[in-house]
């Protein structure tokens, strides 16, 4: 099932997992290479936050089907454009449990670490430390170059 707003493409780091890319990665299609998270009424339907909510049952079945799914190249430039997406899907959220030192930027928005970037972090499972564990995580990239995060 291909959606007109939604265009799958690669990144050398896939990799099949029982026959499935993992991730999955999707990025605007050409038509909606310009769109905005604040839309004029006019441009509504090519938003991001109507992207991801028109599509949710969508891309809910694809990230069940694939176990992790990548948007790349999608106009959300803050917490606040990242937050309104994470509303949007209206899942259930976790408060944050765990002793890395994080600050709540907006909502469900919180840093990935505020301990210096010259300080490396072995690899570690984030959810070790609680009793119940999320079905999803979403993780957004805002400045490019600083830090990695690997899914496995």
């Amino acid at each position: 099932m291909a959606l007109e707003c939604l265009q799958e493409t690669y990144l050398k780091e896939q990799r099949l997992v029982d026959g499935k890319l993992f991730p999955l990665v999707f990025k605007p299609s050409l038509e909606n290479q310009t769109i905005s998270l604040e839309s004029s009424q006019q441009e509504l339907a090519s938003s991001p936050l109507h992207v991801f909510n028109q599509n949710r049952e969508f891309i809910e079945h694809k990230l069940d089907e694939h176990g992790a799914l990548f948007f790349r190249g999608f106009p959300l430039h803050s917490a606040s454009d990242f937050n309104s997406i994470l509303e949007g899907f209206g899942w259930r959220n976790m408060p944050y449990v765990g002793s890395a030192p994080r600050t709540r930027i907006l909502g469900s928005v919180y840093t990935a670490s505020d301990a210096n970037p010259n300080v490396s972090i072995p690899f570690h499972h984030e959810m070790s430390q609680v009793n119940s564990i999320s079905s999803c995580w979403f993780l957004f990239l805002s400045l490019f170059g600083i830090g990695i995060t690997q899914i496995n």
